[in-house]
């Protein structure tokens, strides 16, 4: 895969320059995003849990450039690094075991922006990093910083057959903020082919078909309202699947 270089390189200096939220819909729209529409949106401060939808490789860029607190942490994959140190910074990275379909963008990815091949870790490396990126986050919302999470995992899955991954649940049973708040994000439009948006302006030019991105906020609710802390991860999983599920109906 051939990616465009200088735009991603570009969107790092941009970052520094503009900040992140400003550079991301500048990337957005250099991509040929354009039609983004937002209903709702997140408290402007307050120990917050941000819990969306995963459809596609824009959405965590999508939440960057519709949510302006500058405490807004995110959990995400480890390459996301190769957006700069700005993203660095908010970044809470997840490691995972690299299948052939992630090695064929992700190697290339990184080999053409920073020179480096990703690192390779053992299934117990990728354990310990992903638990103390969890445990961050849990710190990070307990001291009144925003912080957010796809609970189905990878990208790309359906909400009617996917069943959530158990970490949000581990992330909530640390989470000791009697005033934590919880907002549920829908995310519609994006797909994860739109990683061909990424490569030569080209090929981007031949197969890349901008749409319309709806992003919706639902009101904020206690997290104390919505499940018991002292269930184990995996069951306040199930139930605050159920409570999105539920919510967008």
């Amino acid at each position: 895969m051939i990616f465009n270089k200088h735009l991603l390189q570009h969107t790092v200096q941009r970052t520094i320059e503009i900040g992140l939220q400003k550079a991301t819909l500048e990337l957005l729209d250099n991509l040929g995003v354009t039609s983004i529409s937002k209903i709702g949106n997140v408290p402007e401060d307050g120990p917050l849990l941000i819990i969306s939808n995963h459809t596609g490789v824009f959405d965590s860029l999508l939440l960057f450039s519709q949510i302006s607190r500058a405490d807004f942490h995110f959990i995400g994959l480890s390459h996301y690094a190769i957006f700069g140190p700005k993203v660095t910074e908010r970044l809470l990275p997840i490691y995972r075991v690299r299948k052939l379909n992630h090695k064929i963008y992700e190697y290339p990815l990184c080999l053409q922006i920073n020179g480096k091949k990703p690192v390779n870790l053992t299934v117990a490396e990728i354990r310990l990093r992903n638990k103390e990126s969890i445990r961050q986050g849990a710190k990070l919302i307990n001291d009144g910083n925003a912080v957010s999470i796809f609970p189905t995992g990878g990208g790309g899955k359906a909400l009617n057959d996917s069943h959530w991954k158990a970490g949000v649940g581990f992330l909530v049973k640390q989470i000791t903020n009697p005033l934590t708040r919880v907002v549920f994000v829908q995310i519609k439009g994006t797909r994860m082919s739109d990683l061909v948006a990424y490569l030569h302006p080209f090929i981007r030019k031949l197969f890349f078909r901008p749409r319309l991105i709806s992003i919706y906020f639902s009101e904020p609710r206690l997290l104390t309202d919505l499940v018991d802390q002292k269930d184990d991860g995996k069951t306040i999983a199930r139930k605050l699947e159920k409570i999105y599920q539920d919510a967008w109906k």
